[in-house]
């Protein structure tokens, strides 16, 4: 193993399944004994709402070794897990258990995100919530868990020179600022400063402290040093220089015999530390690839691999330098995260949907049903005000698969002809209070990663079913539904052009 070095309301729909003999999709390491039960959950993507569902519960099957030929995988994981050696102790037991064969790149989370989206990476193993969201919601990810959690810690000189013990994260980061700025003897804080997880982790504690990180922190004065570094490297550079940082325990375990810093706080819901896996995606990746990698998220999700987890440390530092997603779901969750430990992985595609927020209750169905429909495939609905969404596409240049907006007009002036070639108007809804009609369209944007998929989701609104969901859900079908620009034969009928 080698070492190298957005008010916006968003509401993500990931449709997260579980394995299956009967349908295509299932990768040759599912067990012909366990059922197919496709499972959908509603979870945020925004760090500011909260989940409204949480999956079924699966019981997932240590994976066995596959029909096809073995596959080499790439992981681009971040330092603390590979400092403190747990895939040391994972990676012999997946390749014995599959043959395949993993090769692993450690880096901080930020760059090995920027990894995964260049297509340079098979597996994604980070602790970065908000920015994994975000590499989801870019199409670029499929199946994403959430296998195991610990603590950040605070840790500093013995003598605590900023008197921290018993603070908050955040009332002892501002005293560290302010005794820094003050040039209180002793006083300095040694950040990652790398875009790393642990980085985006310090930066969130700084904005809930109500400072601005860009303004008030960073280049504030010499108090605060940006190591730009790994997080064993940054303990060491602290602690030569008795100054606090933040760390993930398990790292600090690892290191601590080295280092002449104590723990200082060690509570606080801003330090809890989730990591995740989920497969990486582009659609040039063969089918094989991606099955490869999926056997790797439910290897880590299995019992077998969880119990290791859970073992991992208490021999050495006498406690558990990881906790296992399986021993519960620890509170302090970011909220908008969604945490899946159980459905097994078997998606072999996304399809990535921008729709209007109004849409919301009908879309959730949909999606549920298009999953039975087509259980190859990770449904991601993200939801939002139009003008968000659109921009989204036409400014910051992010793709989906469809986009379902409340105005078409607002496809005809900012997506035509650039970003869209037609449009369907499917529902219309009226406000009891005001009288006012929306009407809803929606389109596959010409930047669509998987234009098929979205053609799909479509004629699934505009069938029986899903003209009856809209129905259900306070929306009132066209019918026909009128299409504009050059609508696809696929679609007509039933759109009838104006």
């Amino acid at each position: 193993m080698t070492k190298n070095s957005h008010y916006l309301l968003i509401v993500a729909l990931m449709v997260l399944l579980v394995a299956c003999a009967g349908f295509a999709g299932c990768t040759g390491t599912t067990p012909a004994t366990q059922q197919t039960t496709p499972v959908a959950t509603v979870t945020t993507a925004q760090p500011v709402s909260t989940p409204v569902a949480t999956p079924a519960v699966t019981v997932v099957a240590t994976p066995v070794k596959p029909a096809g030929p073995p596959q080499t995988l790439l992981i681009a994981t971040t330092t603390s897990l590979y400092d403190t050696g747990l895939l040391d102790v994972l990676q012999p037991m997946f390749e014995k258990q599959t043959g395949n064969k993993l090769k692993i790149t450690s880096q901080g989370s930020g760059k090995s995100i920027e990894l995964a989206k260049r297509g340079d990476a098979d597996i994604l193993l980070v602790h970065d919530p908000a920015n994994e969201m975000l590499f989801m919601e870019n199409g670029t990810g499929l199946n994403r868990r959430s296998f195991a959690d610990n603590y950040y810690v605070i840790v500093g000189p013995a003598n605590d020179p900023a008197g921290i013990k018993g603070m908050t994260p955040e009332a002892a980061f501002a005293k560290i600022r302010a005794d820094g700025k003050n040039n209180t003897a002793g006083v300095a804080f040694v950040s990652r400063g790398d875009g790393s997880g642990t980085h985006s982790a310090e930066k969130k504690i700084w904005a809930n402290a109500k400072l601005n990180y860009a303004k008030d922190v960073q280049g504030s004065g010499k108090w605060y040093v940006e190591a730009g570094k790994g997080m064993g490297e940054t303990l060491q550079m602290a602690s030569e220089k008795g100054a606090y940082t933040i760390a993930d325990e398990g790292t600090y375990l690892a290191y601590k015999g080295k280092l002449k810093l104590d723990p200082i706080i060690t509570q606080g819901d801003s330090l809890l530390n989730i990591y995740s896996v989920m497969t990486v995606y582009n659609p040039k990746q063969p089918v094989e690839k991606i099955n490869a990698a999926n056997d790797f998220v439910n290897f880590l999700i299995a019992p077998d691999t969880q119990a290791a987890i859970a073992a991992f440390g208490k021999e050495k530092y006498n406690k558990s330098l990881f906790t296992p997603m399986s021993a519960g779901v620890p509170k302090g969750i970011p909220a908008g995260i969604p945490v899946d430990y159980t459905t097994r992985a078997v998606a072999t595609k996304p399809l990535v949907v921008f729709a209007d927020k109004g849409l919301s209750p009908a879309f959730v169905k949909l999606a549920n049903l298009y999953v039975v429909k087509y259980p190859d495939t990770d449904v991601q609905v993200y939801f939002g005000p139009t003008s968000t969404m659109v921009t989204k596409i036409t400014t910051n240049g992010e793709t989906a698969d469809a986009i379902a907006v409340a105005d078409p007009t607002v496809l005809e002036t900012q997506m035509y002809p650039k970003y869209a070639e037609y449009y369907v108007k499917f529902a219309s809804q009226t406000n009891a209070t005001t009288a006012v009609k929306t009407e809803y369209a929606i389109t596959v944007p010409l930047v669509a990663v998987n234009p098929d998929a979205g053609l799909q989701w479509i004629q699934l609104i505009l069938g029986d079913s899903g003209k009856a969901i809209l129905k259900d859900n306070g929306l009132t079908p066209i019918d026909p539904p009128i299409g504009r620009g050059n609508v696809p034969y696929s679609l007509i009928p039933p759109v009838q052009k104006a």
